[in-house]
């Protein structure tokens, strides 16, 4: 438990059917799928207050989890993405 969290309650969410903690201000939601920890965050910059609150609300209330365990994911990192298939790629 991080001490400066000892005496705060944490905001708990549902995201896309996962558990999810919101940051004590309110503004990053936190949460994880198959290892991956994801952070959603409203970035408000130098003001007071944040300007869009309904994007970020619509944003995370229809944020859906991507495919995180997929056998493709290798290609995709390889850095060719030209999808071309010349003699040299093959």
């Amino acid at each position: 438990m991080s001490p400066s969290l000892k005496n705060i309650e944490l905001d708990v969410a549902v995201l896309d059917g996962r558990p999810a903690v919101w940051s004590p201000d309110g503004l990053t939601l936190y949460v994880s799928k198959d290892g991956i920890i994801y952070i959603l965050t409203y970035n408000r910059g130098t003001r007071d207050e944040i300007s869009w609150p309904n994007m970020f609300e619509y944003f995370y209330n229809s944020f859906a989890f991507g495919n995180t365990i997929n056998d493709n994911n290798a290609q995709d990192q390889d850095g060719d993405d030209s999808g071309s298939t010349t003699p040299d790629a093959l």
